[in-house]
């Protein structure tokens, strides 16, 4: 611990040092840019399989629907739940950035589906958001999203899923 100790009391660290590291980190791009960058790249990984050469996902008319994105569990005395995968999570997510435009302003109904743990229902409706409408899990494992129109629905997929394989 003494050692510990003395070699940060003689770290010397420039705060120019600092910035160069963030930038690196940020590729260039100022904070908020890049977090957004990077939660675009999380959607994308997650909607195309591991090889980024199928699509999870398929777009019709307002409604987006995502493949093996969750699952319906029996617990103990006839108790069962609803799971969201981390996949699908991470598209809400981004979701939830293309409703609210930003980090910010996430409507409460959206911000509820967002945790993957369990869920006691399948349906759920998204009160006071424009661009997204509801979303519903299946027991085949696929989730339906709805879009209030289709351009919403094909704007999310174009800038957040991309529409060819990533890889």
């Amino acid at each position: 611990m003494e050692e510990y100790t003395a070699a940060m009391d003689s770290l010397s660290l420039h705060y120019t040092e600092i910035l160069e590291q963030i930038f690196l980190q940020t590729g260039g791009r100022e904070l908020a840019e890049s977090a957004v960058c990077e939660l675009k790249e999380k959607c994308r990984r997650a909607a195309w399989d591991s090889a980024g050469s199928k699509a999870r996902f398929t777009l019709k008319k307002a409604s987006l629907q995502l493949d093996f994105a969750c699952c319906y569990r029996l617990h103990y005395q006839n108790y069962g739940a609803w799971e969201i995968f981390q996949r699908a999570v991470d598209i809400l997510k981004g979701i939830a950035y293309f409703e609210a435009e930003g980090f910010s302003g996430i409507p409460d109904s959206l911000a509820q589906a967002l945790h993957s743990g369990d869920h006691s229902k399948n349906c759920f409706t998204f009160p006071g958001c424009v661009k997204v409408q509801s979303m519903k899990l299946y027991k085949n494992h696929r989730i339906d999203i709805k879009f209030h129109t289709e351009e919403h629905a094909r704007k999310f997929v174009e800038e957040y899923l991309g529409t060819v394989p990533p890889y």
